[in-house]
């Protein structure tokens, strides 16, 4: 099973961001990626809205690259923000229904 605390590590170092900066950034205790448990959809969220590079695909499940590539969001520069809005919130959307189906693996 792929270990996300796990994957995150590894996107820090490639970054070269400091687990204290990341621990601001996404307003956790320090020490919450040493820490055994899993990470809830809200954390999880913040994660992929504050470092938005990271591949959903590659976290979750191994798969892919560690990196989003730009023209993969298919974004253009003059969209208004109603729109980018709208579509970050369906990317949110569809990584809180991944979640709940890794959570209901896990179950069972």
């Amino acid at each position: 099973m792929i270990k996300i605390k796990e994957k995150l590590k590894e996107y820090l170092s490639v970054k070269k961001i400091t687990k204290l900066e990341f621990y601001n950034n996404i307003n956790v205790a320090n020490g919450y990626l040493d820490k055994e448990g899993s990470i809830n959809s809200d954390i999880l969220a913040t994660i992929l809205i504050k470092y938005s590079d990271i591949n959903i695909n590659w976290l979750l499940f191994g798969e892919e690259n560690m990196f989003i590539k730009n023209q993969d969001l298919d974004i253009s520069s003059q969209q208004s923000c109603g729109e980018s809005c709208k579509l970050k919130d369906y990317i949110i959307d569809l990584q809180k229904e991944k979640i709940k189906l890794l959570e209901k693996l896990e179950l069972s």
